[in-house]
């Protein structure tokens, strides 16, 4: 696999409708989506979910965990895991009410409103 791809986009078709992304699931399939445990320390919280359902069977979605960690001195921490039925490419959409700055070439940040968030993209793929 290439390196990731990151796109600055403001043009998408749904865009100024609101955060409706899933606006045409089903709430049948919307109510599989789970969170499957949940972990909590002195020092951080970690919540997994489990969010397959909410994409179309064609796209051969097998598994797709979203695992969020939260600890007062690092802050928040999001990363997926997902499993393909072939090899694919996957993309993600990161939206923003601000504007993305490129600081590396993986590495962004953006501000909104007075909260920052830090964007780091990492490839990790794993073979059967």
């Amino acid at each position: 696999m290439g390196r990731p791809a990151f796109f600055v986009r403001s043009d998408f078709g749904k865009e100024g409708r609101g955060h409706d992304t899933f606006e045409d699931v089903s709430y049948d399939r919307l109510n599989q989506i789970r969170i499957t445990d949940v972990k909590v320390d002195k020092d951080r919280v970690v919540v997994w979910g489990d969010a397959a359902a909410a994409y179309e069977q064609e796209l051969g979605v097998k598994k797709f965990m979203r695992r969020f960690e939260f600890n007062p001195r690092t802050g928040f921490n999001v990363s997926d895991e997902v499993q393909m039925e072939k090899p694919a490419i996957m993309t993600l959409l990161l939206h923003t009410d601000g504007v993305f700055t490129r600081e590396t070439e993986n590495r962004f940040n953006t501000s909104a409103r007075g909260v920052k968030l830090l964007v780091e993209i990492t490839e990790k793929t794993i073979e059967d």
